[in-house]
């Protein structure tokens, strides 16, 4: 049961607060006994009672507050103004500032909304939302070096880009880190221009999200967890026996770490979202992407280190992937469970998994137990 369903279940209404649930009073029930029968509503011809028992601070609840569709809107549209108005300032602490206003509300926003459909969304079709963020931005990916090249001026590039930031709040209505960004930085292994480089470099992200969205629905979130990210350590440390080799076999290793990345960064999105329990899902994602942000200053200096020898930001990269491979296998499978609410539930989620448990085999297992418990018409 929910938060707001127990508390539904606890406070009277309190008629002086517009029918909002009391804040100082309580029904004088016990509430493991009424869910241990099913009891599933409130009685109003429960005794009432002042509370008890104190208070209990939720400090997990700003982002359930502030990720509302009002609060999102208002964001993407401080962001779309702060674009356009920077777009034509000639003072550069103005700029600053207002380019410091659209990185604050881009950062969150590009998230927010993701995990705000997670939340309505039931267990069997949580892929589909990751899949759709992610398609977003590799489509992007591919248009932004070729509105650079058929633009050519910072002004108008920074118009255009700022445009459909406003589209999200007309069309609201009507819809429901370091590996990865090292990797993204090293596009330059391509060997053409920088705007061809780019395109095809976020291309190849395609196959990974394939991977995701076939890959979460049957293995589970830790088996493709753990495959990409061991792929992607085994190509990175394998490339370093290329660092005398041709173009081409860099160019082919560079191509399949970033397909591995790709899926590993979505699988981390769409695993931690229902790893972390409710009162912690908006403070945990934010920290996650802080995390992801720092790792944007490190990534150009692993980078650099291709001036050396161009597989060296690879090893480093497998290297990396690898430690991520073996601390995954400790994290709990989340397919098909429902998603953490309290501490608590966040605390005993996955205690009676085993360690290696994969979501396929057991549902092949069940399907066979099934088979069995079916009896045979005798004739």
């Amino acid at each position: 049961m929910t938060l707001k369903a127990l508390r539904q279940l606890a406070l009277p209404p309190d008629p002086n607060r517009g029918g909002d649930l009391s804040r100082c009073h309580m029904y004088d029930v016990n509430l493991t006994d009424l869910l241990a029968t099913g009891v599933g509503e409130d009685n109003a011809s429960w005794a009432v009672v002042p509370c008890k028992d104190g208070w209990d601070y939720e400090f997990g609840s700003l982002y359930p507050t502030i990720a509302t569709e009002p609060s999102i809107i208002l964001s993407y549209a401080l962001a779309w103004v702060s674009g356009i108005v920077s777009s034509f300032m000639t003072n550069l602490f103005a700029f600053m500032i207002l380019r410091f206003l659209v990185g604050m509300c881009i950062i969150p926003l590009s998230e927010d909304p993701y995990i705000l459909s997670l939340e309505y969304i039931g267990p069997r079709w949580r892929t589909v939302p990751i899949v759709l963020w992610s398609a977003s931005y590799i489509v992007f990916s591919m248009v932004c070096p070729w509105l650079a090249y058929g633009i050519r001026n910072w002004t108008y590039l920074s118009i255009v880009t700022s445009m459909p930031l406003v589209m999200v709040v007309v069309l609201i209505k009507f819809i429901t880190y370091c590996c990865y960004h090292t990797n993204v930085y090293n596009t330059s292994f391509l060997g053409t221009n920088v705007y061809l480089s780019y395109t095809l470099g976020s291309l190849v992200e395609l196959p990974g999200l394939l991977l995701v969205l076939f890959g979460l629905d049957t293995l589970g979130r830790r088996w493709p967890m753990i495959i990409v990210t061991g792929v992607a350590g085994i190509v990175g440390v394998v490339a370093i026996l290329f660092r005398n080799g041709s173009h081409v076999s860099i160019l082919v290793l560079s191509l399949l770490m970033r397909v591995c990345l790709t899926a590993e960064y979505d699988t981390i999105m769409q695993y931690s979202a229902e790893v972390y329990p409710t009162v912690l899902r908006g403070r945990g994602l934010a920290f996650l992407r802080f995390a992801g942000t720092l790792s944007l200053y490190v990534s150009p200096s692993i980078v650099y280190l291709s001036r050396v020898n161009p597989t060296y930001p690879m090893l480093i990269t497998g290297l990396m992937s690898l430690v991520l491979s073996v601390l995954s296998v400790f994290l709990p499978e989340t397919k098909g469970q429902p998603m953490p609410q309290s501490l608590q539930d966040g605390e005993s989620f996955g205690a009676g998994q085993r360690l290696l448990d994969c979501p396929c085999l057991a549902d092949r297992e069940n399907r066979q137990n099934k088979a069995a418990a079916v009896p045979v018409a005798s004739c």
